[in-house]
């Protein structure tokens, strides 16, 4: 089956080839948002926000065909 993950801020320049953040990647059912994390070499603690298809999610939800996650590090600002 397949997603769209997007990475943000500096987990995007450290994990995709193209360094846009976004890609479709083909995962086995039943891999958690974690399990895909650590194949993209994402460590468990450097997400501090994931959301699936816009809902607020975690490292143990497991997404279905066509899903979209979105990933954010800690992000600081002023």
């Amino acid at each position: 089956m397949n997603v769209q993950i997007n990475l943000y801020a500096t987990l995007a320049l450290q994990t995709t080839s193209r360094g846009t953040g976004a890609d479709l990647i083909e995962i086995e059912d039943g891999a958690s948002i974690g399990d895909i994390l650590n194949r993209l070499g994402v460590s468990r603690d450097a997400p501090k926000i994931i959301f699936l298809n816009g809902v607020h999610a975690d490292l143990e939800t497991i997404p279905k065909d066509g899903d979209r996650i979105a990933v954010f590090p800690p992000i600081a600002g002023g």
